[in-house]
Order: structure tokens, then C-alpha cells, then sequence
């Protein structure tokens, strides 16, 4: 995973840095200033790591969800999103 972030030149140290001096109230602020494309991309990649992780559970959603209401994106986009991105890897996946 250190790998693969640092190849997107992301900073994962500095990231968790921040949030532990500035809180998630502060990360949540500045995260409602990315636009549209950049928040639905956030949405992918943490969908991707919650999948990535132990057991997926409705509540991590939904948890996970709450969270990009902050940010603006409701939780009826959220899931449009996620759906929409599980559609197209299963097209181009031939599953």
C-alpha cells in the first residue's frame, strides 16, 4: 500500500500528521474545497481500501458515507458512485 501511494504522490506520514494535530473536523474542512471530480475520486479510492481491508460490512458504508456528507457528496451519490464503479469492473472484467 506504501508503494502504491507513493506512486500517486501521496504522503501517507504527512497525511496522518496532519490529521493527528488538526483533528477530522479540520481535515473534513479542508476537504469540502476539492472539486466534484476529486471528491468522487476520493470515494473510489476509499471504497476501494475499506473493500481491501477485513470484513465489509454495511455499517463501514454507511459510516464511510456520513463522512463525504461533510465533504458534499450525499449518500445517495455515494452509492450512485460506488455502483456505478463495481458496473464497470465487472464490464471490463468479463464477469
Amino acid at each position: 500500500m506504501d508503494e502504491f501511494l507513493s506512486h500517486l504522490g501521496i504522503r501517507a506520514q504527512q497525511c496522518d500528521n496532519y490529521l493527528s494535530t488538526y483533528g477530522v473536523e479540520r481535515t473534513l474542512t479542508d476537504l469540502q474545497m476539492l472539486n466534484e471530480n476529486q471528491k468522487r475520486l476520493l470515494v473510489l479510492m476509499s471504497h476501494q481500501l475499506i473493500l481491501s481491508g477485513s470484513h465489509l460490512s454495511e455499517n463501514k458504508i454507511m459510516a464511510t458515507a456520513t463522512l463525504f456528507e461533510e465533504i458534499g457528496i450525499d449518500t445517495d451519490e455515494y452509492m450512485y458512485i460506488v455502483q456505478k464503479s463495481q458496473a464497470l469492473m465487472k464490464h471490463f472484467s468479463g464477469k
